[in-house]
């Protein structure tokens, strides 16, 4: 044993020692090494080279002035959660044979969601998405200087996508974003975006915008967005978060992307920020969003209603009917008119028209330019307030039988709602212990008639409400996965 002991030692001395030598000399190597640290070719263009750095700088400049003022918003919520065995003991055939005794094994799980918000006000009013921040049970708000705060909404607006909600700063003062005006925005400006992709917190994002004035973008609601729409990589986490301009201002909220991946692929889109102003500013105001209309049904030029009224391009809307003794028709405006512009604005589609009335405040006057029997003439049309549903189930998220509901298009991807399926709305909540729990309803199931009526929309949802709240009992055909079944509510 001594004697292996020894001959290691003999080997390991000269071994260490050659381990030593090296060292030093590498050492020694690298000490006299010179590693080349310019591009030649690069700063022999100095003209250039100074204009990118110049840009650069801007760059920087906006991430360190702006991502104070941008949040970071974790919302939490307990939903009620079934296995796939619950869905069939809780099919209403089924409980006809054998009542409770094999369902109604619910659980309730706690979901979490993330999103980013922009900072308006010193005293604590954020701006985000209302799909960021519905249903939620709890709201933290996170700040780049690593203070969290409970988030109180103020008031949402599902049209437009916007959530105003409130934190209480105590006695500090918050870094706010500045505000651009939308309106100056190009095809081709650079665009920028800050906000938490993923969770990964006040990421920073860069390129231009692609398109201005999206309204026949992805959501039945474009027409209130009117979207800018971007390249900038934007992905869940984004929404709700800022599209600055390149000095640094807000020129948009962004909400939502296309994707085949559930990634970004360079489309994104962002709802103006001068729409925000107006809807943040009715929200602080009076608590909800009035918006402005006219009273007519219209639609689409083709190229065969083009070439009738003998226009150059397929543009324009057509009026086919007007709303008795609504603003059009007090205007003057009658059905087959073509509207060309509105307030000098080329109309292009229905969706453009859309956008243009309901952004504008109800009581002011608008110039329509017109084609009515082959004379272009100019009528003024004094904007009036579109009316919300009653009992405010359009835009105030309340619950009607313990259930709150959302638009198929807003929530067709979070409850993975097959495309194939084109109408009704979806059941987003439902309270513990309501008339909707006890039959076994649970948030993603979609209603698409009541009572033998169809149910396409909220604004339907609302209407048939309206008529019928006194009903002491409701027929709902629900659509949950691949069935199809019918159960009845008490209205208790």
């Amino acid at each position: 044993m001594n004697s292996k002991l020894k001959r290691f030692s003999w080997i390991t001395i000269p071994v260490l020692s050659l381990v030593l030598v090296l060292c030093s000399q590498e050492k020694s190597f690298l000490k006299n090494f010179s590693f080349s640290t310019k591009n030649e070719v690069v700063e022999k263009d100095s003209s250039s080279l100074d204009s990118a750095l110049k840009l650069q700088q801007t760059l920087r400049n906006i991430s360190s002035s702006i991502s104070p003022s941008v949040v970071n918003i974790r919302t939490e919520k307990m939903v009620k959660t079934q296995s796939r065995a619950n869905d069939y003991f809780n099919d209403p055939y089924f409980k006809k044979f054998f009542g409770d005794q094999f369902g109604d094994n619910d659980q309730q799980q706690k979901q979490q969601a993330l999103g980013t918000g922009i900072i308006i006000s010193e005293d604590g009013y954020i701006i985000s998405n209302n799909h960021v921040i519905a249903g939620a049970d709890i709201i933290t708000v996170y700040l780049s200087d690593k203070r969290n705060f409970k988030g109180q909404v103020i008031g949402t607006d599902e049209k437009t996508d916007i959530a105003l909600i409130k934190i209480d700063p105590k006695d500090t003062k918050l870094p706010v974003a500045p505000l651009g005006d939308s309106n100056d925005i190009q095809v081709g400006d650079f665009a920028i975006a800050i906000g938490n992709p993923f969770g990964l917190n006040w990421t920073f994002t860069f390129g231009v915008v692609s398109a201005t004035g999206r309204t026949d973008a992805i959501d039945e609601n474009a027409p209130y967005k009117s979207y800018i729409q971007t390249d900038v990589s934007i992905n869940p986490g984004n929404s709700g978060g800022p599209l600055l301009n390149i000095k640094g201002q807000v020129i948009g909220v962004n909400s939502a992307i296309y994707s085949t991946t559930g990634g970004s692929i360079g489309i994104g889109f962002s709802i103006p920020i001068n729409i925000v102003k107006n809807v943040v500013s009715q929200l602080i105001e009076k608590g909800k969003v009035e918006r402005g209309y006219i009273g007519a049904f219209i639609q689409d030029l083709d190229e065969k209603l083009a070439k009738y009224y003998k226009l150059s391009k397929i543009e324009g809307v057509i009026l086919t009917n007007l709303e008795k003794n609504g603003p059009a028709e007090k205007s003057g405006l009658k059905p087959g008119d073509v509207v060309l512009a509105v307030e000098g604005k080329k109309v292009e589609n229905t969706s453009q028209l859309i956008s243009m009335i309901s952004n504008t405040p109800p009581g002011e006057t608008l110039k329509f330019s017109i084609i009515r029997d082959g004379d272009k003439k100019e009528i003024s049309v004094k904007i009036g307030l579109r009316e919300q549903n009653v009992n405010g189930f359009q835009d105030s998220g309340k619950y009607w039988l313990g259930m709150q509901f959302g638009n198929l298009d807003s929530y067709r991807e979070q409850f993975k709602i097959p495309k194939r399926i084109n109408r009704g709305i979806v059941i987003v909540d439902v309270k513990n212990e309501s008339v909707a729990a006890e039959v076994g309803l649970q948030p993603g199931d979609l209603v698409d008639m009541i009572n033998n009526e169809s149910i396409g929309s909220l604004e339907e949802f609302s209407s048939f409400i309206a008529k019928n709240s006194k009903q002491k009992e409701f027929l709902l055909r629900v659509i949950r996965m691949n069935r199809i079944y019918f159960i009845v509510l008490e209205n208790k």
